[in-house]
């Protein structure tokens, strides 16, 4: 984990790791939120800047939560 503006985030692999969800999953996930076509919206944070490559990160109580969400009906 990455202490980032004074709060805990997931890297890409704990995220994996953690929700069991693969790198695809999650990459496609970020893509359709990109894109507005998710709702509600997967919660990253990319602060990398470049359109290149990407580092991302979770907060892991709010990917918990977008968890339940979806899986609740």
């Amino acid at each position: 984990m990455k202490n980032i503006a004074g709060k805990k985030r997931m890297t890409m692999q704990e995220c994996v790791d953690f929700f069991g969800f693969s790198r695809q999953k999650i990459g496609r996930l970020i893509a359709k939120t990109k894109l507005k076509q998710l709702v509600p919206p997967f919660p990253f944070i990319d602060l990398t800047g470049s359109d290149k490559r990407h580092i991302y990160y979770f907060d892991q109580e709010a990917v918990s939560s977008w968890v339940e969400a979806n899986s609740m009906g």
